[in-house]
Formats: C-alpha cells, sequence, structure tokens
C-alpha cells in the first residue's frame, strides 16, 4: 500500500531534474503548510503537468482576445437564447 497525500491549497509546487542527460532523474515537489513531499517522477509526467496550464491559457487566451472574436461570440449566444 503506497502512501496519500492531498494539498488543498499548496504554498509551493515545483519540478525538477537532477542528473546528465540520457541519466536524469524528474521529482515533483509539493509543501502546504510546513508538509513537504517529493515524489520521483516520469518525465512525460512532468511534461504533461508543465503543458497542461499553458495550454488551457493559450486556448483561452486565443478563444476572446480579440474584440471581432468577442462580438460574434456574443451574437452567436444571442442567437441561441429562445425568444420570450
Amino acid at each position: 500500500m503506497s502512501t496519500s497525500f492531498e494539498f488543498v491549497a499548496p504554498d509551493h509546487f515545483t519540478a525538477g531534474a537532477v542528473g546528465p542527460p540520457g541519466q536524469r532523474v524528474f521529482y515533483l515537489q509539493s509543501r502546504e503548510k510546513g508538509t513537504l513531499i517529493t515524489l520521483k517522477s516520469e518525465k512525460e509526467q512532468v511534461r504533461a503537468l508543465a503543458q497542461y496550464p499553458s495550454a488551457t491559457t493559450r486556448r483561452a487566451t486565443a478563444s476572446w482576445s480579440s474584440p471581432t472574436s468577442y462580438r460574434k461570440k456574443r451574437k452567436a449566444a444571442r442567437r441561441r437564447r429562445p425568444a420570450c
């Protein structure tokens, strides 16, 4: 049975690697209220965690960044509303 940790609002979260290329060991580290854990991880897991927030931000920004895009979406939303 493995130990489980749940951090609701971590004070700190980071990922890193130790060692030369090809022999690196990847880690995730989190701290909340004085409790610090370090987990050994796979490179792809670290990459996925790093890419998720930036991809989400990029999609949201692209979707609503231009005024024209925003106006088109507002008009489309109004057309879909049922008439009262």
